[in-house]
């Protein structure tokens, strides 16, 4: 009977401990949305180096700077030319001109 007793009284101090994080929450500024999703956006976009001859289209699109139509052109050309040798060979690619280079030159790496 004192296992029982003690096991209900676990039960109700963590009771108390959780709801009174949630009646804090809700005294210090109201409800509290949270939305958990296992993909990124599709607009968000990239604060770490996109492999160039590694990334898939949609990591590619993460880059800002590259959008359908150079991303598909980046995997045509590393497919055919078997990869790139450094972070500057990307201006090969149709579309890739010294300013789009400019600007995406600190998202990428091989």
């Amino acid at each position: 009977m004192k296992k029982l007793s003690a096991a209900l009284a676990a039960v109700a101090i963590a009771a108390l401990f959780f709801s009174g994080g949630y009646f804090a929450g809700r005294a210090a500024g109201g409800d509290v949305n949270v939305t958990v999703s296992s993909e990124p956006p599709k607009t968000q976009r990239t604060e770490y180096k996109v492999n160039i001859n590694l990334a898939s289209k949609d990591e590619l699109l993460s880059v800002r700077g590259i959008g359908e139509t150079l991303a598909g052109r980046i995997i045509e050309y590393r497919e055919k030319k078997g990869g790139f040798f450094s972070t500057e060979d990307i201006k090969k690619v149709q579309g890739i001109t010294d300013a789009v280079y400019e600007k995406i030159k600190d998202h990428i790496t091989i």
